[in-house]
């Protein structure tokens, strides 16, 4: 619009002109030719200029509440230390929340942001993050050993009923002093002999599937049921 009014008034000043001196068709074309040129050069600096300037301003104020902040160093420990040592259930709870966020300078908001990211990340890829998990356990070291573990005589038996076996160290046995007193009676020389051979003392074996063999019912030993029928 404003190319045309300013090629309209060219053309009346023109025209006025030709009245003193004469002006070929030829050169009032060449002359609308130029106006146009000017204008379109115009149009597209100001084009250029506005984009640069939009953009400037979407740098500086919009770009700037979206920056990405990277966690200190000590905060990206405590929460990578928490999700490790609970990788079978990286959710913590917002009592955990609370007290990760303490420890690291941050907000809950953001450490809930975080274990969902990380979560997504280490199921996009396990084996990078398998290699810092193994760093992580190296750092914290073994755990104690907890009471009936493997290392206080504890042994898992593989039967169809899953049975758990606890064999206590002698060591830690302590008997009632009536027992002590049986035990060292029966330990004297001579005492077991007439017992071994006994149907009533016989000794049971494991059998190699983890399972008790069915006891056979000693020969002396009567149903009570069979003595009153007959």
């Amino acid at each position: 619009q404003a190319c045309s009014e300013f090629t309209t008034h060219v053309l009346n000043l023109l025209r006025e002109q030709s009245r003193t001196r004469p002006i070929a068709p030829r050169e009032i074309e060449r002359m609308v030719g130029v106006i146009h040129g000017k204008f379109s050069s115009i149009q597209m600096q100001l084009k250029q200029s506005t984009c640069e300037a939009v953009m400037i301003l979407r740098s500086r104020f919009l770009d700037a509440r979206r920056k990405r902040r990277n966690f200190s160093k000590q905060a990206t420990e405590v929460l990578n230390e928490y999700f490790y040592s609970h990788l079978s259930n990286p959710y913590p709870s917002e009592e955990a929340k609370e007290e990760l966020a303490r420890r690291g300078g941050i907000s809950v908001s953001q450490v809930s942001n975080w274990f969902g990211n990380k979560r997504i990340r280490y199921k996009k890829n396990m084996g990078r993050f398998q290699e810092e998990a193994e760093a992580y356990r190296a750092r914290q070291g073994p755990s104690p050993p907890s009471p009936g573990s493997a290392s206080s005589g504890s042994f898992k038996m593989t039967n169809s009923g899953d049975s758990f076996l606890n064999l206590q160290p002698l060591s830690s046995y302590q008997s009632p002093p009536n027992v002590q007193n049986q035990l060292d009676f029966l330990q004297q020389p001579g005492r077991l002999e007439p017992l071994v051979g006994s149907p009533l003392f016989s000794t049971q074996r494991l059998e190699a599937n983890g399972s008790w063999p069915d006891a056979a019912t000693p020969s002396s030993i009567t149903d009570p049921g069979s003595d009153a029928s007959n």
